[in-house]
């Protein structure tokens, strides 16, 4: 999963190209909880190691977001489960599920010419 977030920042993100927002993923496992801050920015992405202020945290076990980049579920199917929680904009959380786009993304999002500019 490290190497997902690494190569988060190296590509262009067209449908981010609209977001301006934050989001954090804590991941949790039994020896401790890691961090993740995502910068969404005109389709541009930059991933920090650490625990930044974000408009939305995502918390949820390392190995629940593994299935979701492995593109076994969608972000929003441990949501639902109780398994990963959202705090925050949930708008950002739907958002940031754009970064994994052909992993598990959420269908039925919206092009984004259609979504509401953050």
């Amino acid at each position: 999963m490290d190497e997902f977030f690494e190569t988060l920042g190296r590509q262009r993100h067209p449908l981010l190209r609209k977001v301006d927002a934050m989001v954090r993923f804590d991941l949790v496992s039994a020896e401790r909880t890691d961090h993740r801050t995502v910068k969404m920015r005109d389709g541009s992405v930059v991933v920090t190691w650490d625990r930044g202020a974000a408009d939305c945290i995502v918390r949820t076990d390392r190995s629940i977001l593994g299935r979701v980049v492995a593109g076994d579920e969608t972000l929003i199917a441990p949501l639902l489960r109780g398994v990963l929680t959202a705090e925050g904009d949930l708008e950002v959380f739907f958002l940031a599920g754009r970064l994994f786009s052909g992993r598990g993304a959420p269908s039925g999002v919206a092009p984004d010419d259609e979504s509401p500019s953050r």
